[in-house]
């Protein structure tokens, strides 16, 4: 299969602490990472994504969104002239249009600057797939492709509960009650059964990337308003949600359409830690891996593995260098580790850990204090 010609743009995005406000802000899956330790680490995973990418896509433009000024060096190698080197460009736009008032959300906040880039998106020529720093771009596929070049507007439905829009099986709030608590906010919303969007990732082209942007700010400045008058928020607890999940807000604003197309067939959030486990036969084969249970240990040994120049990604043909990224995080099998992987009872505690962090959101969610993605 020839390389298609340049279509799409492949984004990501990273957002930094910039002010005193962020200093609160919580990152549940970063532990106790310092604020220029997290910056770097968020940089190395949107290294290892847009590299992976870019050996799939070579004639795909490639562009890191960040509201990010400083220098990136790490081990002695500045990241942002790596990534030059290898095609990939950075972009600069600011977090300004959807920062929560000071003291109204204290969880990954940084998330809904995934929202502002849908701006700045809508400003370039060609359709863009905007994904989280923890994908992986795993194999090429021609239909994922050509469903990109022609700008359909594509989007993640990470519980498939349509065929039944009551079920809170994953969570607290069915889709129904979305459905409620966004016609509270808007009594014009015309989804009563949105689906609770997964914003690992978002593509469309440009026109939509626009009305994606307004129909999100929109629905920002209805509960910053609410904020402002020191109205309750829509079906409290349930509400929170708002300004407590990116992704509900993105649902807002993406679910009131009527062209979406499901990028299920071709992405798919894993999970591979012994206790929680949701891979199936044949998901190594999809294109596109969201690994968020691997920043710390899978998408880490890709990137040394990457800096390193192992030929096993570098040199190997598309399928062989799939089985390699497989192999290292765990998709179906991690049968490759490095020497700096933690002991089995380093495993154990970070397992336990875990199930700890799983429980708490469960019980967070059955609240209605937090949608866990």
């Amino acid at each position: 299969m020839e390389p298609l010609p340049f279509a799409f743009n492949v984004c990501t995005y990273l957002c930094v602490d910039t002010e005193e406000s962020d200093e609160g802000v919580e990152y549940p899956l970063m532990g106790s990472l310092s604020a220029d330790e997290r910056r770097i680490f968020y940089w190395r995973l949107a290294l290892v994504l847009m590299i992976t990418s870019k050996r799939c896509n070579p004639n795909q433009r490639h562009v890191i969104i960040t509201n990010d000024k400083a220098d990136v060096v790490y081990q002695g190698q500045d990241l942002r002239a790596w990534l030059a080197v290898h095609g990939i460009e950075t972009a600069y736009l600011p977090f300004k249009a959807f920062r929560w008032p000071k003291g109204t959300s204290k969880r990954f906040t940084n998330a809904y600057y995934k929202l502002e880039c849908q701006g700045l998106m809508a400003t370039w020529g060609k359709p863009s797939i905007l994904l989280d720093t923890d994908v992986v771009w795993a194999r090429r596929d021609a239909g994922l492709e050509q469903a990109l070049a022609a700008g359909q507007t594509l989007m993640y439905d990470p519980h498939e509960r349509g065929a039944d829009p009551d079920s809170r099986q994953y969570g607290a709030t069915s889709m129904r009650d979305f459905g409620n608590i966004f016609r509270e906010l808007d009594p014009t919303y015309p989804n009563p059964t949105p689906v609770a969007l997964g914003g690992e990732v978002a593509a469309a082209s440009p026109a939509v990337c626009a009305e994606i942007y307004r129909d999100c700010l929109h629905g920002f400045n209805l509960v910053v308003e609410r904020l402002h008058k020191g109205q309750p928020l829509p079906d409290e607890p349930r509400g929170l949600h708002l300004v407590n999940s990116a992704d509900t807000l993105l649902s807002f604003g993406v679910c009131r359409r009527t062209d979406l197309v499901w990028i299920n067939p071709w992405l798919k959030r894993m999970y591979n830690i012994g206790f929680l486990n949701n891979l199936k036969p044949g998901d190594e084969q999809k294109p596109l891996w969201h690994l968020p249970g691997e920043k710390h240990r899978g998408l880490s040994n890709l990137y040394a593995f990457i800096m390193e120049g192992d030929p096993r990604f570098w040199q190997a043909d598309d399928e062989a260098r799939a089985r390699f990224l497989g192999a290292v995080c765990g998709v179906p099998r991690r049968t490759i580790r490095r020497s700096t992987d933690p002991s089995w009872w380093q495993e154990q505690v970070r397992i336990a850990k875990g199930r700890a962090g799983i429980w708490r959101g469960k019980v967070l969610q059955r609240l209605g204090l937090f949608h866990h993605r």
